[in-house]
């Protein structure tokens, strides 16, 4: 049980165990098939609308860039922007699998050498949110806020069927308790998760005063790996966000904020701590809050940068304003020895 407001900074190590790939894998599986003699990545993209020139001008370019996230070189090119959010949701979708989120799967059929070590968490905390007496959902009594960089849905997909197998009678009281666990996707989504809300009745999607509205295809997707045909790709391309200036000053920006300094715990999970990310949740206001992070594999020379941003950012005088954890603990060794969820 969290009872301490907390807030999860979601990264994309954190996906990573479900089979998402990360920034580096990302970038150069979208390169690889856009480059190669033969793809059907590239021929779904021409069906959307693309041109053969336009996929490999792409591919080359960011082959050329040599740059470790998509991300940052859009943010550079605004030519390849809109195509780079398609490229994206189409490297994304097929690994929204059900069968990964099963308990009892087996990660050797997804993840490099072999899934060991096995680093799936979802399990790990959901059972240590759900710890009431029993017949009763003790979840929405957990004040926890996840905000995450990701655009893949499977931390509410996975918790929705938790929930649903173990004290829900049914989907629309598992959906009102998942509500009470605010996920907040900063860079968007693919697409709004249908099996929680329609997006008219979510106040995670909703413009705020003076914004411009969403775009019409701002609608909800299944979470099905088959589902990369024009309708569901450009769905997912009016929903990403990638650039600074889609994300500062957006709505979901602000709940995201908003969290951060209504928290007294802050917790970053599979997070690269790109110092463009961090200014995004406006590290300063930070300050007096109890900040841990995980660290996997990251050399000393990165572990003492990160601290000392945060530590700048930090008020207090302390001299560590973030608590990283050592290099070989992935997220789920982190959650064991923390004590944020035992409080």
């Amino acid at each position: 049980m969290i009872r301490r407001p907390t807030v999860f900074v979601l990264g994309a190590g954190a996906s990573a165990p479900y089979g998402f790939p990360l920034g580096t894998a990302l970038t150069d599986g979208i390169t690889w098939e856009l480059t190669r003699d033969e793809s059907p990545f590239r021929d779904d993209l021409q069906r959307v609308g693309y041109r053969f020139a336009q996929l490999r001008e792409f591919g080359q370019a960011l082959a050329a860039a040599g740059r470790y996230s998509i991300d940052d070189f859009l943010q550079d090119r605004p030519q390849f922007r809109e195509l780079g959010k398609l490229a994206i949701a189409r490297m994304l979708i097929p690994a929204e699998r059900d069968d990964r989120l099963d308990f009892n799967a087996d990660p050797r059929h997804w993840m490099p050498h072999g899934g060991v070590p096995d680093t799936r968490w979802y399990r790990y905390l959901f059972n240590q949110l759900l710890t009431s007496d029993r017949g009763h959902c003790s979840i929405a009594e957990n004040k926890l806020t996840v905000v995450t960089f990701n655009f893949d849905r499977s931390f509410e997909r996975a918790l929705f069927r938790f929930v649903l197998a173990n004290c829900a009678e049914n989907e629309a009281q598992a959906k009102e308790h998942c509500s009470k666990i605010p996920v907040l996707h900063l860079h968007g989504q693919l697409g709004a998760p249908s099996w929680l809300a329609q997006p008219s009745a979510s106040p995670l999607v909703r413009p705020a005063f003076g914004e411009p509205p969403l775009p019409k295809p701002f609608a909800v997707r299944d979470y099905v790996p088959e589902d990369i045909g024009a309708n569901a790709l450009n769905l997912c391309v009016a929903q990403i966000r990638i650039v600074d200036e889609e994300v500062i000053h957006s709505a979901v920006q602000k709940q995201a904020v908003t969290a951060l300094e209504d928290a007294e715990v802050i917790c970053f999970l599979g997070f690269s701590y790109n110092p463009l990310n961090l200014q995004k949740l406006e590290l300063p206001r930070f300050a007096r809050k109890s900040i841990r992070g995980t660290a996997y594999r990251l050399p000393d020379g990165r572990r003492g940068s990160i601290e000392r941003t945060f530590q700048q950012a930090d008020s207090s005088g302390r001299s560590k304003a973030i608590s990283l954890s050592p290099p070989d603990d992935h997220i789920l060794t982190f959650l064991e020895k923390t004590d944020v969820i035992y409080d």
